[in-house]
Order: structure tokens, then sequence, then C-alpha cells
């Protein structure tokens, strides 16, 4: 009676081991017993590995795996403070503007995104209306506050905002699931987008809910491994390029067709006005590539369930019937005149297994059976019996310790936060091409109405010289006019292509309702291009763009990813020895009564145990060396391509300072010839009229003002492109720094 309670206290102990492997257990370095191959590396490894928390019937997440977090402030630089005058105000005469399907109309914004972040545990409680400082729509950087349920007093700025609730409140990654391991959004979600003053009352969410993570650039390891390259940026002097100083122009550099592009010009059914606020957030909600995109973070991060999933509880269940019918060969088999020896024997064995995270085994079972046969040494007969056993094996050397086991978790919460940095990259692109199509819109319709001008000034020359043909026109001047009309009439129709074109792309881009639906409605552009000059610092950009620029920080996580795997593959070339442990009680009984045999197994006898070791090591052991020589180089690797990332991003940042620069010198320049050859058309135009005559000078005068006039057209053509040029190249420079969408 003594050992009765002996079993009972294996079962406690076996339910207690069951929470204790699920609780956070001594992280080992992951590159025991070695070193890692960048010391860099070796210590911020340890940080990002990630517990997964066993709960009832799944695991939950930590925070920083399903939400991102509120990112602290990078040093603040000039662009993030860059004054932008006011544009010209709209004239437009009550323009059909485009209002996406149940979403609100973006601000106009202006001016560069901030990198101001709230404090830590402090959200900003904003009741004004957003920052801004001017009028124009190059940027997606008015800041409006996103909010989601269980986050009364959580606030994100920036740009445009992923609907992210409190970390605490995640509580369900799929909708329709009882699973605790939640998503970022559940299914009562509402409302991702709302402005300060107004909230919409409804508000769609996009079909794929975008997941961003923090960048790896602003945690340790990402830090230490950019320092050199922030003081290289530190260092850089100016170059001193000795330019004669920008000449400011007249009116703002307003001309006769800024105001003219935002009116209808006649080529469809109808006008309706579209901004590029408008066209940025249609994109957002509707543009299937970004969908496509969105789609792969959420792939991604149902892998570090799936790799969790290795530490759950299996349930298993053995059940086996054995009926012999053997001949007997000795007397002592059964001990009677019996010619054959038959046997019937069942059992059933069922029980949990689980894979604790610092890679022991555990296996708790319990076998009940019946057994009998015909032999006389069989006592009693028609046995009942049944066996609870405990059993435990622990890696001693390969496969030990929480590090190595948890490798294939952290390394699909890497992937995860790898295709979060991917989606931003391809996300900023689509953005900048909805951009860029939406200035080559502006800037053909202008190129549009001044070919129509200049087609109707030669109409005019035309049609006085047909009135003077029996007066003094000759012949001659006549078929030259007619010539310069045909000419320009095909201008025109290669301008309305041009116009039509960006048409069909912005509604490839931004697919939104209702730009699909006004298939023959003419776009008419509300937001005029910049023309006030944007200082810009060199040092200040590239250190935006060490912080901000996705595939930099995607680029720091392959690094990451590469240590982790030359971690385990250092481990696996340790032998293998387990520790074996494990204690049973049994108990049996006559009559087939196993319900009686499995009392018994607590009440008779005593537990029994055995201990014992298991030693393996391929001779050679080639497999595992060449697996990690594979992971140094894949390390080596990593580290070289993380070089050329950032050398390549910094080397982008530098042109578009540049071509911010150069474009608003080049807007400027144009705008003087064009001026010029304003002038000079009108001079010719007055000569041509006043002088008298019917002598080769006139024709000579004739053929210079055509000519002035098709210079004119394109020198204002030019100007128009250089106008829009510099409105890419802000937004580029924006792209390159990473900040064209951020997400604080």
């Amino acid at each position: 009676m003594r050992y009765y309670l002996v079993p009972l206290l294996i079962i406690a102990g076996i339910l207690h081991a069951r929470s204790i492997f699920g609780q956070q257990s001594e992280r080992y370095p992951l590159n025991e017993p070695g070193q890692a191959a960048s010391s860099v590396i070796a210590n911020p490894l340890r940080q990002i590995q990630r517990q997964i928390q066993p709960q009832s019937q799944a695991f939950e997440l930590p925070a920083d795996v399903t939400t991102f977090q509120t990112l602290p402030s990078p040093p603040k630089n000039s662009l993030d403070f860059i004054p932008l005058p006011a544009s010209p105000p709209r004239t437009v005469s009550q323009p059909l503007t485009i209002q996406p399907s149940n979403s609100v109309q973006l601000p106009n914004s202006g001016q560069l995104p901030t990198n101001a972040a709230p404090p830590a545990n402090t959200a900003p409680q904003r009741t004004s209306p957003p920052r801004r400082t001017a009028s124009q729509n190059n940027f997606i950087s008015d800041d409006f506050v996103v909010r989601a349920p269980g986050a009364d007093q959580q606030a994100f700025q920036g740009s445009f905002r992923s609907p992210v609730s409190n970390p605490t409140d995640v509580t369900n990654d799929f909708p329709g699931t009882s699973d605790p391991v939640a998503s970022d959004f559940g299914p009562n979600f509402q409302a991702p987008i709302q402005q300060l003053q107004q909230p919409p009352a409804s508000l769609q969410l996009p079909t794929v809910t975008p997941i961003f993570a923090s960048p790896a650039t602003r945690e340790q390891d990402g830090s230490e491994l950019l320092s050199a390259y922030h003081g290289r940026a530190q260092s850089m002097q100016p170059l001193q390029v000795h330019l004669p100083p920008e000449t400011p122009l007249p009116n703002g550099g307003r001309t006769w067709w800024t105001q003219a592009v935002s009116n209808p010009i006649g080529i469809g059914s109808g006008p309706i006005a579209i901004s590029l606020d408008s066209l940025i957030e249609g994109a957002l909600r509707n543009s299937p590539n970004i969908q496509v995109a969105a789609t792969e973070p959420h792939i991604q991060k149902s892998t570090v369930i799936e790799e969790a999933g290795q530490f759950d509880w299996r349930r298993f269940l053995e059940s086996n019937y054995d009926d012999l019918n053997d001949p007997i060969g000795n007397e002592l088999t059964t001990g009677n005149n019996d010619d054959r020896f038959t046997q019937q024997e069942w059992s059933t064995t069922a029980g949990l297994r689980r894979r604790n995270r610092s890679g022991g085994e555990t296996e708790v079972s319990q076998r009940l059976g019946y057994f009998d046969n015909n032999s006389q040494f069989l006592i009693p007969g028609d046995q009942g019996n049944a066996r609870l056993e405990l059993n435990y094996r622990q890696p001693l050397l390969r496969g030990r310790g929480t590090a190595v086991n948890e490798a294939l978790i952290v390394l699909a919460d890497i992937d995860s936060q790898s295709a979060s940095d991917d989606f931003l990259a391809t996300l900023q692109a689509h953005l900048l091409d909805v951009t860029a199509t939406y200035w080559e819109l502006v800037r053909a319709r202008s190129d549009f109405l001044q070919r129509q001008k200049v087609l109707r000034s030669a109409k005019v020359i035309l049609a006085n010289l047909q009135g003077r043909a029996n007066v003094d026109a000759l012949n001659r001047q006549i078929l030259r006019a007619r010539s310069a009309v045909a000419n320009r009439e095909a201008e025109i129709a290669r301008a309305l292509a041009s116009v039509k074109n960006a048409e069909s792309q912005l509604r490839l881009l931004v697919n939104d309702p209702a730009l699909v639906r006004a298939a023959g409605l003419e776009f008419t552009p509300i937001d005029p291009p910049m023309t006030a000059p944007i200082p810009v610092n060199m040092i200040d950009a590239i250190s935006t763009a060490l912080a901000n620029r996705p595939e930099i920080s995607q680029a720091i996580r392959d690094i990451r990813a590469s240590n982790v795997r030359l971690g385990v593959a250092r481990n696996d070339i340790l032998p293998r020895l387990d520790l074996l442990v494990g204690t049973y009680v049994a108990g049996l009984d006559g009559d087939s009564d196993f319900v009686n045999a499995w009392v018994n197994q607590f009440r008779d006898g005593r537990p029994g145990f055995n201990v014992g070791f298991e030693y393996e090591f391929p001779v050679g052991n080639r497999t595992a060396r060449a697996r990690e020589y594979r992971r140094q180089w894949e390390t080596t690797r990593a580290l070289q391509q993380f070089r050329v990332v950032v050398e390549t991003s910094l080397t982008e940042v530098e042109l578009s300072v540049r071509e911010v620069e150069t474009t608003h010198r080049e807007m400027t320049g144009r705008y003087i010839a064009m001026m010029s050859s304003r002038k000079e058309t009108e001079f010719l135009t007055d000569r041509w009229q006043t002088l008298p005559g019917v002598d080769d000078s006139v024709t000579l005068l004739l053929e210079d003002l055509l000519d002035s006039q098709q210079r004119l057209a394109d020198e204002e053509a030019a100007l128009a492109r250089a106008q829009t040029d510099y409105a890419i190249a802000i937004v580029q420079l924006k792209q390159s720094m990473g900040t064209l969408f951020r997400i604080n």
C-alpha cells in the first residue's frame, strides 16, 4: 500500500511538466560550441529569437511577430521640415471629384512627412486639422490617424497607416476561427482609416490587410552594421559647383496652361476631376498589384505558426490483436497433451507525446490488454493487464538547447518580416508609378493644349492668306501655311493619344471602380505641379535612407537568417548523445478483467524504472561538415550582399538629390527660353501683319513666323515636361530615402 501514491505523483509531475515545457526557458547562443561568423551579429541574434507560448489549442505569437510597434523616431533632418510654398489657387468650376467607393478623400498635401514619433507608451491625441505647409499634392504626406478596437488611447502617425490595434488586443489570426493566434485585424474591425476631425461613418477594408514589421535598420544589430555608413555620411563634404544663381520665376512660374489643364478640353463624354490624393488612396484600396504583394507577408506569417506546431502535444492510439495457432515441438510449451499452441492477445495503448523547446521528447502512455493461451503455466488464465509508462529522451550534445530547436521558428519569423520589407518596397514602387502617371497625364494635357494653340495660329495665318489670294498673297505662301496646318494637326492626334494612354494607365494602376466606370469620361487633374525650389541636404537624405530603406532592412534580415543557419549547422557537427529515462507501473488480474488490472497497477508492487544513454556519430561526419561549410559561405555572401544593397541605395539617393536640383534649374531655364520665344513670335507676328508687299522678304518673314510659332510650342512643351519632371524627381527622392510610404 505504501506505493499507491507513487504513480499518482508521476502523473501529477507529467501535468506539471506540460506547463513547465511551454514556458520561457533559458536560451543558449545559436553558435555553440563555436563562434558566429560575424561578431557584429552573434549577440543581437539572441534578441530575435521568438518564444511561442502554448495556450488551450493554439499558440500566441509575440507582439512583434503579429503587429508592428510604434517605431523610434530617427534623427531629424531638413527633409522633414521643408517649407513648401503655396500653390496657385484652383478655380476649376464645380469639378466632378472622384470619390473611391466607400472611402474618404485624403486631404491635400505637399509636405514631406516628419520623423517625429510619439514617446514610448504615449499616444498623441490630435484635435487640430492635419499639418500642412502647402496645398501641393506631389506627396503622400498629410498626417492622419488610424485607430482600432482596444486602442482607444493609441494613435499612429504617418502617411498611410496600417490598421493595427494594441498588440495586447490581438486575439485571432484567422477570422472565423477560435484560434487565439490572431491576425492584426479581427472580424469586428471597422474603419481602418479615419481623418482627424470627421471620420467616415462606414469604410470598407482592403481585400488584403497589410502587415508591416519594424525596420531592422533601427534594431541593435542593424544599427551596428550601419554605423560605419552613418559616419561616412556625416563626413561627406558638399560638392562645390560654381553655377549662376537661379532667376526667380515671375508670377510663381505660372503659365497660361496651368489653369487650363484642370478644365475640360472636350475629349470625353464628360469631365471627372481627379487629385493625386484620391488616386493614391484608390490604389491602396483597389490595386490588384498591391493586393498581390500584400498577401506574401500573410503567407510567411502562417509559417511561423506552422513551425511552432512541432512543439504541440500529440495524441496517439495503437491497438493490436494477435491470434496464434502453432504446432508444439516441446511439451514444456503447454505442459499438457495438446498438439498445438493457441494464444490470444489484444492490447490498446493511448497516450500523449511532445517535443519541448530544449530538444527533449516526453511520452506518457497507458496500455490495457487481454492475454490467454492453452498453457497450464499461465496463472491466472484469461489475464487482463495494464501498464502506465512515462519516458523521456533529452539530447545532451546535438539538438540540445532552445536556440537550436527554435531555429525554424526564428527563420520563419525573419522570412515573415523580410516579406513585409519586400511588400513595402513594392508598395512604394507602385505608388511612384501612380504619381508619375498622374504627372504624365498633366504633361500630355498641357502638350495637347499647346498644340491646339499653335494649330489655331497656323489656321489664322492660312485664312488670312486665302482671303488675300486675289490681292497680294502668293500661292507659295498659301501652300506653306497649309503644310504647317497639316503638320500641326498630326501633332494634335499624337498629343490626344498620349492623353488617352495616360488615362488608361491610371485606370490600370489604380483600378478604382469609379475610374473603371469612367472609361468614356475625361480625366481633369486638379493638382498643378510645384515650381518652388526645395532645399535638400545630401547628408540628411543619406541618413534618412539608411534608417528607412526597406531593401537595407531586408538585407540585414538575410544576414540574421544566415547566421541562424550557421549556428544550427555547427550544432549538427556534434555527436548525438541522448539521455533516456523512464518509469512505469503495471497491474494484472484474471477473468479478462483489465479494469481491475488498471486499479491494481496503482495498488500492487512498486514502480519500475530505466536509465540509459544512446550515442551515434557518423564516421568522418562529412554531411554535417559540408553543411557547416556551405552555411559559412552563405553568411559571407549575405554580408557582401548587404554591402551591395547599401552602396546601391546611397548612390540612388545621391542621384535623386542631384536630380531634384537639376530639374528645378532646368525648369527655370526652360521658362526663360519660353518667354524669349514668345516675345520673338509676337514681334514676327506684328511685322507680318503690318509689312506690305509681295516680294520675297514677306515670304521669308512668313517662314520665320511659322518656325517661331513651332519653336514656341516646343519650348512650352519642354517647360511642361520640366515641371512634371521636377514633381516626379521629388517623389523619386522620397522613394530613394524609403519615406514615400512610412509606418511609425
